[in-house]
């Protein structure tokens, strides 16, 4: 019977949605198609097509146009407060540890992304690597600063665009009070959100069904598997949504392949994720991933479909009693199998380090003025 109301009521939620479509602006794919046309056609990707409703706030803060710092810190802060939200609707328990997702690695990423979009990063440089950069420029070798500005500020907001709706969306549906057990039923009311059209976006709909599944797993070791393996399946559906503009950070016309390979090993280094609200925490993109704060859970794997994508990317399934490892080819960061290969095994090993769960910022309250669901428990209650 439970099941049945949980049912109804979605129903009513997707038949709410699906009636607005025609009558409104902040239908996703009309809105979007609007953004879309006010970016450089040289940073054109494919677009999700979801058929939700967005809120005031995303249409505000998620805009082309919109102050692209402004812009970058209301992500960052989103990011932070859809993963903490998403982490305490999928533990069995509130006394459970939490276990980390797509949106806390994300609020990481998009930190220091935001440090290229305000110029931090590049302040940073050595002396003779701003030298390079600049003169790199001026020749035409590479985007000159502005350019590169502009496209991870782009980048950032188009990952944004996708991601920040799309979890909200299944957090107001299915982390309520009157979720009681597992049902496939509810589920297909989600579904009906996209058609997935490629592969990315079966990546993506495959992550949020494994969110879903884990909500209702009691077994602590099957829990923790499916959601690593949905935000791995996440993070994979990212990556490949935005390659295309990847590369272009990537991409220089130097007369000497030296001066090519030393430009790629430069942007991979630069890439370097910062952790936690001190930033004491390193994660190297170019360097073997450190195995230090693995769960023991996930040494090694039981769930069939994660390890074969670990076996895929040349992982072994067993790493116990490793302190670091690094896969086969997984330092060309311009590369999409490469990028992949190092990615599964960081999430595998970092998604229950508690420094991910940090807020990037020490301004709490400001983050808190940028998000219409700050107050976690409230949310979750009014649900």
């Amino acid at each position: 019977m439970k099941n049945l109301i949980t049912f109804l009521a979605l129903f009513l939620f997707l038949i709410y949605l699906t009636t607005s479509i025609s009558a409104n602006d902040n239908v996703y794919t009309v809105w979007l198609t609007k953004q879309m046309a006010k970016i450089d056609q040289k940073y054109h990707i494919s677009t999700p097509p979801f058929e939700i409703l967005l809120t005031t706030e995303e249409m505000d803060f998620l805009a082309v146009d919109k102050d692209p710092i402004l812009k970058n810190k209301y992500i960052t802060s989103q990011y932070y407060f859809l993963g903490n939200a998403l982490s305490k609707c999928l533990a069995s328990t509130p006394q459970e540890p939490p276990i980390g997702n797509w949106y806390q690695f994300a609020q990481w990423a998009s930190l220091s992304a935001g440090t290229m979009i305000n110029g931090q990063k590049i302040k940073s440089f050595s002396k003779l690597k701003r030298h390079f950069y600049w003169l790199a420029g001026k020749l035409k070798r590479v985007d000159k600063r502005k350019a590169q500005q502009y496209f991870f500020s782009i980048t950032n907001n188009l990952i944004g665009l996708e991601m920040i709706p799309l979890g909200r969306t299944f957090l107001q549906m299915f982390c309520g009070k009157n979720q009681t057990g597992f049902s496939r039923t509810p589920f297909l009311a989600f579904e009906k959100i996209f058609t997935p059209k490629n592969p990315q976006e079966e990546y993506l709909m495959q992550a949020f069904r494994y969110y879903y599944r884990a909500k209702f797993e009691s077994h602590q070791k099957k829990k923790m598997e499916l959601i690593a393996l949905a935000a791995v399946y996440q993070v994979y559906a990212e990556q490949m949504r935005v390659d295309k503009l990847i590369k272009l950070v990537f991409t220089s016309h130097f007369w000497n392949r030296h001066l090519n390979k030393y430009f790629k090993k430069m942007a991979s280094k630069a890439g370097t994720l910062y952790l936690g609200t001190n930033l004491n925490y390193k994660i190297p993109l170019t360097k073997r991933v450190d195995l230090q704060n693995i769960h023991p859970l996930l040494t090694t794997l039981d769930n069939t479909e994660f390890a074969q994508l670990n076996d895929d990317s040349m992982i072994p399934n067993d790493l116990s009693g490793l302190r670091y490892y690094r896969p086969k080819k997984s330092n060309n960061w311009g590369d999409l199998a490469q990028r992949k290969r190092f990615l599964i095994l960081m999430f595998r090993a970092e998604i229950t380090n508690p420094i991910i769960f940090e807020p990037a910022y020490f301004e709490i309250a400001e983050l808190a003025s940028f998000a219409s669901i700050a107050d976690l428990n409230t949310f979750l209650e009014a649900l």
